[in-house]
C-alpha cells in the first residue's frame, strides 16, 4: 500500500468523524434552543446545494488544479466550523449548513476523483471499499464520543473538533498542492448552466458507464429507503433508546470489519447476501434480530459499495476526467435521499411500514438481477 493511499484512507477518516460530532451538535442546538419543527429545514439546507450545484461547480475547476482545490475547501471547512464555537444563533446555524453544503458540493467528488486518479486500477476496489468502511466505520464512535464531549466539556467543543479534522484532512495530503500532470489548465469552456447539469449526465460517457451508474444508483435509492424506515422499523419492534444505539453500532462495526478484511467479490454475490441482510431487516421478529442484520449489512453494503464505485470508475477510459462523473454520482445521491426522506415522511402514517419496506426488496432484487446480467462486463 503506497503512502499516498494511507493518507487518503486518514483524510476519509478524519473528515467523516468530524462531520458527525458537527451533524449531532447541531441536531442538539436546534431541538433543545429552536423546536424540532426545524430539523426538516436543517436537512434541506444541507441537500440542496448539493443537488443543484455540484455538477456546475465541477466544471468550474481546472483538471490540473484539482487537488489544490479540495486542499483549499477543506481550510474553508474548518473556518465554517469554527464559527460555531463563538455562537450557536439560528441565523448562523444555516449560513454554516448552507455555505458547508456549497463546500461539501464540491469537496465530496473531489475527493472521489482524486482517489480514482492516483489509485493503480487493479486496488480501486479495494481502496473504495476500505474508504467505506472507515467513513461508515466512524458512526460506531463518533456520537457517543460527542455525547461524552458535550457532558464533559461543552457543546463548542464539538464544532472545534470538526474544524480541526479538516486541517488534518489537508495536512495529510500536501501531494494535493501539485498540479496533476498531463491534465487540463482550465476549466470546462463552455458555459455552465445549473440547470442544464442538473440531471444530464456527463458528456462522452460510454454505455458500460451509464449501465454502471444505474446500478450504483440503484444501490443508492436502497441507503436511501434503509435511512427513512429504520426508525419506523425501530418502533415497530418497540426498541428502547439503548437497542437502537446497539443497532446503529452494529452497522459501524460491520462495516469497520470491511476494512479489516476486504474481499474482492463480484458484483452479483455481494448483491445476493445483501438482499438477504435486506430481508432479515424487514422481517426481524425481535430487536436483536434487527442488531443481527445490520451488522451484516453494513458488512456487505460496504463491500457492494466498494465493489461499484470501482466498477464506475473502471467503465470509463483511463485519461478521461473523473471529476463531473463523481459530481454527478454525489449530486443524484442527495437527490434520492432528499426524495426518500420527503415521501416516507409524507406517507409512512397513510401507507404504514409494509410497502416501503417492500419497495426496499424490490430495489435489492432489481440491483441483484441488473449485476447478474453484467457479470464479466466492466
Amino acid at each position: 500500500m503506497s503512502s499516498l493511499i494511507r493518507r487518503f484512507y486518514f483524510s476519509a477518516f478524519v473528515n467523516s468523524f468530524g462531520s458527525w460530532l458537527t451533524f449531532l451538535a447541531i441536531a442538539l442546538v436546534v431541538k433543545d434552543r429552536y423546536g424540532a419543527e426545524h430539523v426538516a429545514f436543517v436537512f434541506l439546507a444541507q441537500t440542496l446545494p448539493s443537488i443543484f450545484f455540484s455538477r456546475a461547480l465541477s466544471e468550474l475547476v481546472p483538471e490540473s488544479r484539482q487537488g489544490q482545490v479540495y486542499l483549499a475547501l477543506q481550510i474553508l471547512l474548518a473556518a465554517n466550523s469554527v464559527v460555531l464555537c463563538f455562537s450557536q444563533n439560528l441565523f448562523l446555524i444555516y449560513l454554516h449548513l448552507i455555505f458547508g453544503a456549497f463546500l461539501k458540493a464540491l469537496s465530496a467528488p473531489l475527493f472521489n476523483a482524486l482517489v480514482s486518479r492516483f489509485t493503480p486500477r487493479e486496488d480501486l476496489q479495494i481502496v473504495f471499499t476500505r474508504l467505506g468502511g472507515l467513513q461508515a466505520g466512524t458512526l460506531a464512535i463518533a456520537p457517543a464520543m460527542g455525547a461524552w464531549l458535550k457532558i464533559n466539556a461543552s457543546i463548542e467543543i464539538l464544532f472545534a473538533v470538526d474544524a480541526l479534522t479538516f486541517v488534518l484532512a489537508a495536512v495529510a495530503l500536501p501531494e494535493m498542492l501539485k498540479k496533476i500532470a498531463g491534465a487540463s489548465q482550465t476549466g470546462v469552456k463552455k458555459s455552465v448552466s445549473v440547470f442544464n447539469r442538473f440531471l444530464s449526465a456527463p458528456e462522452n460517457v460510454p454505455p458500460s458507464t451509464i449501465a454502471a451508474l444505474k446500478l450504483w444508483l440503484v444501490f443508492l435509492a436502497i441507503g436511501a429507503l434503509i435511512n427513512a424506515i429504520e426508525f419506523p422499523a425501530f418502533s415497530r419492534l418497540a426498541m428502547t433508546d439503548q437497542e437502537i444505539g446497539f443497532a446503529m453500532a452494529a452497522w459501524g462495526l460491520g462495516s469497520v470489519f470491511s476494512l479489516i478484511w476486504p474481499l474482492q467479490f463480484d458484483s452479483f454475490r455481494l448483491s445476493l447476501v445483501y438482499l438477504v441482510a435486506l430481508f432479515a431487516f424487514v422481517v426481524a421478529p425481535g430487536p436483536w434480530a434487527t442488531i443481527a442484520s445490520f451488522g451484516a449489512g453494513g458488512l456487505f453494503s460496504s463491500y457492494l459499495s466498494g465493489a461499484l464505485r470501482a466498477r464506475l470508475q473502471l467503465s470509463v477510459p483511463k485519461d478521461f476526467n473523473p471529476l463531473p462523473l463523481w459530481a454527478y454520482a454525489n449530486q443524484l445521491t442527495q437527490l434520492l435521499n432528499l426524495i426518500a426522506y420527503v415521501s416516507v415522511g409524507a406517507l409512512l402514517t397513510s401507507l404504514g411500514f409494509g410497502p416501503f419496506a417492500a419497495l426496499t426488496l424490490i430495489c435489492g432484487a432489481w440491483l441483484c438481477l441488473a449485476a447478474y446480467e453484467r457479470r464479466g462486463s466492466v
